[in-house]
């Protein structure tokens, strides 16, 4: 036991936690006729009133916000969230400044390259044809262009 305890805490890490901090707390309650799949067992966010010792905080999660005590393993921090857009000092700039690029710069890539190179083998518009009932016409597809059918192969008289 004393073995499997050891290489049990060498795994464990704790998130710490400071007053104030935003968390979310986990409550493993089932609401009747939800799927357990689809439902989201983390509430909050709420604010960390207090550390009792390593493991264990007060916060604001009970019932008409009442303190309650919990376990670190049921906390999960609440990350702050920013736009791609935004720096670190939190200063909005547009995207075009960032990457120091005019509107007007076309870069072509291979991709566009194999695009532009495709749209000269297919086919126009103009030949789909519709039938007097109003359904398209099934034509080949564009890479079978060049395949020739023989029904000599099949049928030898």
């Amino acid at each position: 036991m004393r073995r499997q305890k050891h290489y049990h805490d060498l795994k464990l890490s704790y998130q710490n936690f400071r007053k104030d901090d935003e968390v979310y707390v986990y409550f493993p309650v089932k609401k009747p006729g939800m799927s357990s799949k689809l439902t989201s067992f983390l509430k909050g966010p709420f604010k960390i009133l207090d550390k009792y010792g390593d493991l264990i905080y007060k916060n604001d999660c009970g019932q008409r916000r009442k303190p309650q005590v919990v376990h670190v393993d049921r906390l999960k921090k609440k990350n702050k969230q920013s736009l791609r857009t935004e720096q670190d000092n939190s200063t909005f700039s547009p995207l075009d400044t960032i990457n120091n690029c005019a509107e007007d710069d076309q870069v072509e890539t291979p991709y566009l390259q194999d695009i532009a190179g495709h749209e000269s083998t297919l086919p126009d518009e103009d030949t789909q044809e519709s039938s007097s009932e109003g359904h398209r016409k099934r034509r080949k597809p564009v890479w079978m262009a060049d395949y020739v059918y023989s029904t000599s192969m099949f049928y030898p008289f």
